[in-house]
């Protein structure tokens, strides 16, 4: 019988990337103490947004943004939802010994043409761990994530190592469904109107 890991070694990434924000700034200041886990992290935030050169801490412990033609570092605070949870995201699996991450409504604040790229991050960090025992669970409601979620699987061979799990409500029961990655087509089919 597989023995069942503590709480502790869980991270739980919310679906509104204020709460919790504090546990972001700590992961985040982690990854800014390394030299190396910093410029990767830069990395990430320039492939979301080319324009974002780096991130760091000011004085007040503020995080701040430099980014290009602009001469003044930017609060993060007023870059978008999708910013943030992108970085609470990446910094979670860059810093936490997390062997389970749940990202609830993970598409929450993504613009579409993100989703992709957020996507390739999770799966590259679940095949880069070392312990080969990290689990990612994310929620959704989007259709469109799901189309995204089926190809980016498929582009990274990862299929056979997805599940999607959709719950109905009958009556008085919720129903699970599972569908496994390599037979996505058998969700489209049977869960077409599910978003409505």
């Amino acid at each position: 019988m597989k023995k069942l890991l503590p709480f502790e070694s869980a991270t739980i990434i919310p679906s509104d990337v204020a709460y919790r924000q504090v546990h972001m700034i700590q992961a985040v200041s982690k990854i800014c103490s390394n030299n190396q886990l910093e410029e990767e992290l830069n990395k990430h935030l320039n492939q979301f947004d080319n324009n974002i050169q780096s991130i760091s801490f000011n004085t007040n412990n503020q995080l701040k943004l430099k980014v290009k033609n602009i001469k003044e570092k930017v609060p993060l605070s007023v870059f978008g939802d999708g910013l943030k949870k992108y970085l609470h995201i990446v910094s979670a699996f860059m810093v936490d010994n997390a062997k389970t991450i749940y990202i609830d409504e993970v598409e929450n604040g993504l613009h579409f043409s993100r989703m992709k790229l957020l996507l390739r991050c999770v799966i590259d960090f679940i095949n880069d761990n070392k312990d080969g025992n990290l689990q990612v669970f994310m929620t959704t409601h989007n259709q469109e994530f799901i189309e995204i979620l089926d190809q980016v699987i498929r582009e990274k061979d990862f299929a056979h190592q997805t599940k999607l799990f959709c719950l109905k409500q009958d009556d008085q029961y919720v129903i699970p469904r599972t569908y496994y990655g390599e037979n996505l087509e058998y969700y489209f089919e049977n869960e077409e109107n599910l978003f409505g």
